[in-house]
């Protein structure tokens, strides 16, 4: 039972994270780019560079509240995207067990 909890779980979990993802990392590199400082992000809301830039939270530290109104909803969502993983990879790792 509480391996089909993780699964399902996991399974919303990368899913609402994944799609919010698709919704705000693009409109933040977007603002980004219209700000001047695409480089923060390396051009693309999916490179590692930019996804480790909204993980971290790198957004707070430019003063800007537009910014931060998309930024935030992106890292949310990231976190969430990494959580449903983590939990399918720990339920793959239980029905390994």
């Amino acid at each position: 039972m509480g391996g089909l909890v993780l699964l399902l779980l996991g399974i919303a979990f990368a899913t609402v994270g994944v799609t919010g993802y698709v919704i705000f990392g693009p409109l933040t590199c977007r603002h980004l780019q219209d700000r001047g400082q695409a480089g923060l992000m390396a051009g693309s809301s999916l490179s590692p560079t930019g996804l480790l830039w909204i993980l971290r939270g790198g957004y707070g530290q430019l003063g800007d509240a537009g910014l931060r109104a998309l930024a935030l909803p992106a890292r949310i969502m990231l976190i969430l995207t990494l959580a449903g993983v983590f939990l399918l990879v720990l339920r793959w790792l239980l029905v390994q067990a």
